[in-house]
């Protein structure tokens, strides 16, 4: 399980993202819904959805890098 000071960073970095990603990445992540449920709740097709999913935990990671190289050098 990871630290609280990990998890504090990780939500962080979550809702830094841009809505579009951050409201997809959380239906589907954290509440566990199917693309086909997120994409019919947001009214946009399942390809959006995926895309969209995959662009946030890009994102995410890209961000979670920068925060542990930024740590690193403190």
């Amino acid at each position: 399980m990871p630290s609280s000071s990990v998890a504090v960073a990780v939500w962080r970095q979550v809702f830094s993202l841009p809505a579009k990603h951050r409201e997809v990445l959380l239906l589907h992540a954290r509440h566990q819904l199917p693309l086909s449920e997120i994409a019919s709740l947001l009214d946009i097709p399942e390809g959006t959805v995926k895309s969209r999913v995959y662009m946030a935990r890009q994102k995410l990671s890209k961000l979670l890098k920068e925060d542990d190289a930024h740590e690193q050098l403190v």
